[in-house]
């Protein structure tokens, strides 16, 4: 597929609307597609997109109106994109409609439902509150699909592929990470400086990240020492590992802070980012301040210092965040836009397919390559099959290709942690004709669309080659080796 992305990036919200995008489009060439931006000569991201493999194309008309649109389209035509992706607040639903003429599919990134009544094939909302606005999207089109929450929440590849910390919570934080936008225009930045100073000698670092566009930089750095402030972070993902606390805006930031377990006081900076932070404190994943006009340093102070002091409150705003971002939204969104297998459809497995399933189990490569090689008997294959298709805790798919002649099938097995177990077998005979990798793809998404986003974990016997090969196929991230039941493993994880 070739994607082509609409970001607006001309106001200090739009830095977000074009990391999402840049989230989004990381994920896709990483699965092999094509991607490019199309942006007005002032935006400041080009050489970040361009670094990150992004094609350009320019826009000469002013941005978010109908020229703009017909300019857009006309590019996406004459390109060959077979996507459209829209992200900002100017483009409404008659910009919407104006794309969908040329016929293209078109997904746009929302966050306040702005843009009714909606023209788009896909609309994502991935603010934890998504899920009960609902009725924003009411007006759409029947044919429109709706990806609502943080399952879908866009993180970038350096977060995605961080290790997040595991290690415990202190009994007291004395490093603080303070990140409030690129160019934060009414420097909240120095109210917090002012109230961490305050605080004394109990804060072993604080890091303050701003963007080279900040109007308030030398003062900053006059206020907290030059050595104190990091002007367009190179990899945030390590300075808020290294964070016992953030203090943050209520935007993209604090799914970020989420993801990576970092507890979070966060400030509404713009109203689109009020029920952002609202929703995260009633989830009891950050603490909300509200507006920084509403609070004196002293305030701040004594905020700062409860949480500071309370290993409890931080402990469980971490374990709640890293609960409601996953990791997986760009994966899941991806999948969503990506066509199925021509060649290959799951339907569930039903009690008929009780002696196939027991033939397939009974294959000598797969006792092979299997934790125990012994053969199943018939009546205890029976017995577990059915406790499989009564319960649930598992899914079973059988894979079909063209014909409708069954070629393999995958199941899943839920975990304690709300994760899931994959296992998988092609048919002998089916073996060799590249099923492996669209059923497991088209597994993912059948697991999702039945039972819902989550974390799938594979388990690989090392001497496996086929499964390996597959799982890598299908974009399975590796973990690593392990010893399951007594085999040396490898471990990948995706998302469903």
């Amino acid at each position: 597929m070739k994607l082509l992305f609409r970001a607006d990036a001309d106001t200090d919200a739009g830095t977000g609307h074009v990391m999402r995008c840049l989230a989004l489009a990381q994920v896709a060439q990483d699965r092999g597609h094509e991607t490019f931006f199309v942006t007005l000569a002032a935006n400041p991201l080009q050489d970040r997109l361009r670094k990150e493999g992004c094609g350009i194309r320019l826009l000469s008309a002013p941005q978010g109106n109908q020229e703009d649109a017909a300019e857009t389209l006309r590019i996406a035509l004459d390109s060959g994109a077979d996507w459209i992706v829209i992200d900002g607040y100017r483009f409404d639903d008659a910009y919407q409609r104006a794309l969908k003429g040329g016929g293209l599919p078109l997904l746009f990134i929302d966050d306040y439902g702005h843009a009714t009544p909606y023209a788009a094939d896909i609309i994502l909302n991935q603010n934890s509150y998504a899920p009960g606005v609902g009725g924003w999207y009411a007006r759409r089109p029947a044919s429109s699909r709706l990806l609502l929450g943080c399952a879908y929440t866009l993180l970038r590849r350096e977060f995605r592929s961080s290790l997040r910390p595991d290690s415990p919570i202190p009994a007291r934080a004395s490093s603080v990470l303070v990140t409030l936008g690129g160019s934060d225009p009414r420097n909240a930045t120095l109210l917090v400086i002012e109230a961490l100073r305050s605080l004394g000698e109990g804060i072993r670092t604080v890091r303050i990240v701003v963007g080279k566009a900040n109007p308030h930089l030398e003062g900053l750095r006059a206020a907290a020492g030059e050595e104190n402030v990091i002007v367009d972070a190179a990899d945030m993902p390590a300075l808020m590992a290294q964070a016992d606390l953030a203090i943050a805006a209520g935007g993209t930031t604090s799914y970020e802070l989420a993801f990576m377990g970092i507890p979070s006081l966060l400030f509404t900076l713009a109203e689109n980012q009020r029920q952002v932070a609202e929703d995260l404190a009633e989830r009891e994943a950050a603490r909300s301040l509200g507006d920084p006009n509403g609070i004196a340093p002293p305030g701040l102070a004594q905020a700062i210092r409860e949480l500071l002091g309370d290993p409890d409150t931080r402990t469980r705003f971490s374990r709640n965040g890293r609960k409601l971002v996953d990791g997986g939204g760009a994966e899941r969104v991806l999948r969503a836009m990506e066509p199925p297998s021509a060649s290959l459809r799951l339907r569930p497995a039903t009690v008929g397919d009780g002696r196939t399933l027991w033939e397939w189990a009974n294959d000598p490569t797969v006792r092979a390559s299997a934790f125990s090689s012994d053969p199943i008997p018939w009546e205890e294959h029976m017995q577990w099959f059915g406790k499989k298709l009564r319960g649930e805790s598992s899914r079973i798919f059988i894979a079909l290709d063209g014909g409708g002649t069954p070629v393999g099938q995958i199941r899943f097995d839920d975990t304690e942690d709300g994760a899931a177990d994959v296992d998988l077998h092609i048919a002998e005979g089916e073996r060799g004709k590249g099923y492996g990798r669209p059923l497991i793809e088209e597994g993912l998404r059948a697991l999702g669309a039945s039972a819902g986003p989550r974390i799938v974990h594979a388990y690989v016997k090392a001497d496996n080659d086929a499964s390996l090969r597959s799982f890598r196929k299908a974009r399975f991230a590796e973990r690593g080796k392990e010893v399951q039941r007594g085999k040396e493993v490898y471990h990948f994880i995706a998302y469903a």
